[in-house]
């Protein structure tokens, strides 16, 4: 059998946790269960969509990504309706 990957290990309130620590303010904070189910469900590692958030928005928290719910800065104004 398959053994788990560290990637398939890390928890929706590890991720929460972790952005808490690195930026208490985030918006998605509260969000780590969707960065792991979305993650998965796309094959993408999960850390690597936290990664991005964090590099493109300071985890969303950034002007312009709280105006625009754009964690990961696809595009200067795309819009989306929630995080």
């Amino acid at each position: 059998p398959a053994t788990a990957s560290p990637v398939s290990s890390v928890t929706g309130a590890q991720l929460d946790a972790w952005m808490a620590k690195k930026n208490p303010g985030s918006p998605l904070v509260g969000l780590g269960e969707v960065f792991v189910r979305e993650g998965r469900a796309n094959g993408i590692d999960l850390r690597a969509l936290v990664a991005i958030a964090r590099a493109e928005s300071s985890l969303g928290s950034g002007p312009g990504a709280r105006a625009r719910h754009n964690a990961f800065g696809w595009g200067p104004t795309q819009t989306f309706a929630s995080w």
